[in-house]
C-alpha cells in the first residue's frame, strides 16, 4: 500500500479499512513522509515498511516475513478464540483481575454467581464483584492474596466464604484464589468461584 495515494483517502486510510474488513495484512511503499502520516500509519499495525526505489530482493523479503507474522498471528487469535470458549462454558464461575484490582473477566457462571454482567464488571473493582466475607463480615480476600502471594500457590476459599452479589443477596461459595506469577513477579488474580447455597444456609 502506497501512502501517498491520490483521492479522497491516502494509503493509511485504506490500509485501515482492509485491515478492518478482511484482516489482511499490509506493506507500506514510502519514499518519505511526514511525522504525523507516519504516526497514522503505525495505527493501522502494518508488517512493515518499503522504501522507494524498490529492489526485487527487498519485496520478496518483506512479503514472505508479512505472511509469516500473518499466519501466526491467526493461529494465536484461533487460539484464544477456541480458549475463551471453553473458559465460558466451565461449569464454575471464573473471575480474573490485575494486580491493581481491576476486572479483566468474568464468564457466564461467574454472572450467574456474582449477579454481575460481564460488561458491567470489566473495569469494576474486584473487591465489589467478588465481594467475599467471613462470618464476622470481614472481608477475605486481602487475607487470601496475601496467603497466595507469600505460598506461591493457590488457596482454597474458607467453608464460611459468602458471597454478596450486585443485588445484595448473600451465597455461601467455594472455591480457590490464585495468583498467576509472570517474569519477576505477580501480575494477575484469579478465582474460581461455585455456589453452594442461597442466602447463607
Amino acid at each position: 500500500m502506497d501512502i501517498s495515494l491520490h483521492g479522497a483517502m491516502d494509503g493509511v486510510s485504506a490500509a485501515a479499512v482492509v485491515r478492518d474488513r478482511y484482516a489482511l495484512p499490509v506493506i507500506y511503499l514510502t519514499a518519505h513522509s511526514d511525522p504525523n502520516t507516519l504516526e497514522r500509519a503505525q495505527l493501522t499495525e502494518p508488517f512493515g515498511y518499503l522504501l522507494k526505489p524498490l529492489g526485487q530482493t527487498s519485496i520478496k523479503a518483506m512479503v514472505t516475513m508479512a505472511i509469516h507474522k500473518h499466519q501466526r498471528e491467526r493461529q494465536i487469535q484461533n487460539s484464544r478464540a477456541l480458549l475463551f470458549k471453553i473458559i465460558q462454558g466451565l461449569p464454575d464461575g471464573i473471575v480474573a483481575a490485575d494486580l491493581s484490582g481491576e476486572i479483566l473477566f468474568l464468564n457466564r457462571a461467574g454472572e450467574h454467581i456474582t449477579g454481575w454482567t460481564s460488561q458491567d464488571a470489566t473495569g469494576a473493582e474486584l473487591l465489589n464483584v467478588a465481594h467475599i466475607k467471613n462470618d464476622d463480615h470481614r472481608p477475605l480476600l486481602p487475607l487470601l492474596l496475601q496467603q497466595a502471594l507469600s505460598g506461591g500457590f493457590p488457596v482454597q476459599l474458607p467453608d464460611s466464604s459468602r458471597l454478596v452479589t450486585k443485588d445484595g443477596n448473600t451465597v455461601k461459595v467455594s472455591g480457590r484464589l490464585a495468583v498467576k506469577i509472570a517474569g519477576s513477579g505477580a501480575d494477575g488474580v484469579f478465582i474460581t468461584l461455585q455456589q453452594t447455597s442461597a442466602d447463607g444456609a
